[in-house]
């Protein structure tokens, strides 16, 4: 539903069978148009669905992943710069997710979820693989000092996007994964303990950082835990345009960000 891409009425019959799009030919062959419900013309079995800003995501029941809309920030995860419109998902083309450690395995993933211009997934072995707007590999944050993002903070204002799914490493190395959450401008991971771990925007706070930090970094490339939520388990996150919430174990609700309407 919303806006849909589709083919310019005196191109149907030529393109018909056309599926990826150059920014050229989505200016001369395509056209946006108000939508009501359709069916997407996929097979495979879908056990969930994640939306973006005009791209969608599928993950099926033999844990593997195929994207379709937008791809201007690589939000498709098909490593096709070139490519800025995929009408439709490819049934022959799962996207391609490489475990650093072992190459050659099979990658399956159980879950995924979408924010505004990015995806994340987690695999069957709680590992964490992102792409899209600003999920390249920035250089790391060393430290959280006023000194240091004072210095360093502008490396983080440009944008580092991921054409294809990037495993994540550094410090996830030390946690086990169990649930990915995702929305507007932000990525929220769950431990096993109960830990939380953000990545993304600050410029509302989002990220918890103290308010003289927040000032200078207004976007954190690194998942980090909240240690404000230590002596709490996490069980679920919602993330809103510029805000976040956290239901605990013990059915405490936090809630952090925007605060223009209270």
């Amino acid at each position: 539903m919303g806006a849909t891409m589709v083919l310019e009425e005196e191109f149907e019959e030529k393109y018909a069978d056309k599926n990826l799009f150059t920014e050229n030919e989505k200016l001369k062959l395509l056209a946006p148009i108000s939508s009501t419900p359709f069916q997407v013309d996929f097979s495979l079995p879908v056990v969930k669905l994640a939306q973006g800003d005009g791209f969608s995501v599928a993950l099926t029941a033999e844990g593997k992943v195929y994207t379709w809309g937008s791809n201007m920030y690589g939000q498709l995860g098909i490593n096709r710069p070139d490519v800025h419109v995929q009408l439709r998902p490819d049934p022959a083309a799962p996207l391609v997710f490489k475990d650093e450690a072992f190459p050659e395995k099979r990658v399956n993933i159980i879950d995924i979820a979408c924010c505004m211009n990015g995806v994340v997934a987690l695999t069957d072995e709680n590992k964490v693989f992102v792409w899209g707007r600003r999920m390249g590999k920035y250089a790391s944050v060393d430290e959280l000092t006023l000194a240091y993002v004072e210095k360093r903070g502008q490396l983080y204002n440009c944008e580092v996007n991921q054409s294809r799914p990037r495993q994540v490493g550094d410090n996830l190395n030390f946690h086990k994964v169990v649930k990915v959450f995702a929305s507007s401008f932000n990525v929220a991971l769950v431990t096993d303990k109960g830990e939380l771990l953000l990545h993304g925007w600050n410029d509302f706070g989002q990220m918890n950082f103290p308010k003289e930090i927040s000032e200078h970094l207004k976007f954190f490339p690194d998942f980090m835990k909240i240690d404000a939520l230590k002596d709490f388990r996490v069980q679920e996150v919602a993330i809103g345009r510029f805000t976040i919430h956290v239901l605990c174990s013990d059915g405490s609700v936090f809630g952090w960000g925007a605060n223009t309407h209270g």
